[in-house]
């Protein structure tokens, strides 16, 4: 929990995304490395995790990235602050291959708020020409995307697989 407070400030240890010592040791010596690279995957999550200037990058460890809202989320929770993200966040992440598919299989309900959120993100796929697909709606989700208007702008696929094949290759 205090990984930034001895990386960055105090510098009792070095960044944990500049240690090629701690890389080599968790993701090629470790059995996680083992896995990856039986997977064929090693050489694209190290590159991914040390920065290669790719949108995989910035989703990981950009200035606003998945790193980021995860130790916003778990600090406000125990400092016993609320959380909110203000929308802007969200303006920061860039789609590179103008395709992008939300599974949403693990999510039961989605509320107005969310409803919102979809909007927006389908508003930004839009303004750069890019294709959006949802995939693994519950009837209900589903339901409700249609009644919004959603699918007019975003079509929907039973199977993530299926919406991928749809939305076509990576630029």
């Amino acid at each position: 929990p205090f990984g930034h407070t001895l990386e960055d400030e105090r510098r009792v240890l070095p960044r944990h995304d500049k240690d090629e010592e701690r890389v080599d040791y968790f993701l090629r010596g470790s059995n996680v490395g083992r896995i990856l690279k039986r997977e064929g995957l090693q050489d694209a999550v190290i590159a991914t995790l040390k920065g290669d200037d790719t949108y995989h990058s910035d989703i990981v460890g950009g200035a606003i990235s998945a790193d980021l809202l995860d130790y916003l989320r778990r600090d406000t929770y125990f400092c016993g602050l609320s959380q909110y993200y203000d929308p802007r966040v969200f303006e920061s992440f860039t789609l590179d291959s103008r395709r992008l598919v939300m599974n949403l299989e693990k999510t039961r309900i989605v509320n107005s708020i969310g409803i919102s959120i979809l909007i927006e993100v389908l508003e930004k796929v839009m303004e750069r020409k890019a294709v959006l697909a949802f995939c693994g709606l519950t009837p209900t989700i589903d339901k409700t995307f249609r009644i919004m208007g959603l699918a007019q702008y975003a079509a929907i696929y039973p199977t993530e697989n299926e919406a991928l094949q749809a939305v076509g290759p990576t630029a």
